[in-house]
C-alpha cells in the first residue's frame, strides 16, 4: 500500500493503517472484529428468515470478509440450527451492477435475509426492492430500504483519538488495535422495527455477552462445510486462526 512504502521515507513520524496487515518501527495498525457484529445481526436474520436460507455478498474471499459470513450464519443457527447461508463474492470492493445480480441471484434461490460486505448500499437497496429483508456494513443503511434489519457499524473514532493523544505525549508506539463491541469500534445500528420486541431483547442480550467475553460467536463445536470438526467442543478459536480463516462453517453454500 502507499502507506507502507512512504512510511520508511519518514521514521520519525507516527503512522496508522486502517486493515493493514504489514506492521513497522513507525506504523500501527487497527482493525474491527466484524464477525461480532454479524454474529448478532444473524440473531434477527435467524428469526425473520421464513425460508431458513440466508445470503452473503462479500468483496472478496478473504479473512475479513469469510470470518463474518461465518458468524451471520453461526448467529442464525443459534436461534435455528437448520438455517443455511448461500455466498458469492464479488472480487471486487465497488461493483453495484454485480452486486445488484449476486442479490438477484440469491433471492431466486430462495434466500429471504441478505448481508452485504461490500463498499456500496447496492445489495441493501436490491433486496428490498425485491421484498427480501437486509442487513447493512459499516453504517447505518436504513434510508435505502424499509426492509433493513440492522447494520453492523465502524466506529474509529477511539482509535484516531488515542493515536493522537499518545504522539502528542511522546508514548506512541506501533501497535496492532483490533477492537469490537467491548471496544465501541463495532456498533449495532437501530433495528427496524419490524423485529418483534422479544427478539430485539435477545440481540441486546447477545450484544452485552459477546462485549463481556461470555459468548464466543468461534466457541466449538465448530464443523466445516465437509462435516470435520475444526473446534472441539467447548474450546474457542484463537485470534490468529480467526485472522487467517479461509474456511466455511457448516451450513455455508458457496
Amino acid at each position: 500500500t502507499p502507506m507502507q512504502r512512504v512510511a520508511p521515507r519518514f521514521p520519525d513520524v507516527a503512522f496508522e493503517h486502517c486493515s493493514g496487515i504489514v506492521h513497522l518501527d513507525n506504523l500501527g495498525t487497527f482493525e474491527a472484529k466484524y464477525y461480532e457484529g454479524t454474529y448478532v445481526a444473524g440473531v434477527a436474520a435467524g428469526h425473520m428468515s421464513e425460508s431458513g436460507r440466508i445470503g452473503f455478498v462479500g468483496g472478496f474471499p478473504i479473512p475479513d470478509i469469510v470470518g463474518p459470513a461465518n458468524a451471520l450464519l453461526l448467529g442464525a443457527q443459534s436461534v435455528n440450527p437448520d438455517v443455511t447461508c448461500s455466498t458469492i463474492f464479488l472480487n471486487s470492493w465497488y461493483d453495484p451492477g454485480r452486486e445488484r445480480e449476486a442479490v438477484n441471484t440469491l433471492v431466486s434461490q430462495g434466500c429471504d435475509v441478505i448481508c452485504s460486505m461490500t463498499d456500496t448500499a447496492t445489495g441493501v437497496q436490491t433486496s428490498g426492492e425485491l421484498g427480501a429483508w437486509s442487513i447493512g456494513y459499516a453504517s447505518d443503511m436504513s434510508q435505502f430500504s424499509d426492509k433493513h434489519l440492522t447494520a453492523f457499524t465502524l466506529d474509529w473514532t477511539g482509535n484516531y483519538l488515542d493515536a493522537a493523544r499518545t504522539v502528542a505525549d511522546g508514548t506512541w508506539v506501533a501497535e496492532e488495535h483490533w477492537g469490537g463491541l467491548a471496544a465501541g469500534v463495532v456498533k449495532m445500528s437501530p433495528y427496524n422495527e419490524a423485529i418483534p420486541a422479544e427478539v430485539q431483547a435477545e440481540m441486546d442480550s447477545v450484544k452485552a455477552a459477546i462485549a463481556a467475553g461470555e459468548l464466543h460467536p468461534y466457541r466449538g463445536e465448530l464443523r466445516n462445510q465437509d462435516g470435520e470438526v475444526v473446534v472441539a467442543e467447548g474450546e474457542v478459536l484463537s485470534d490468529g486462526d480467526i485472522r487467517s480463516m479461509v474456511w466455511f462453517v457448516e451450513g455455508m453454500i458457496g
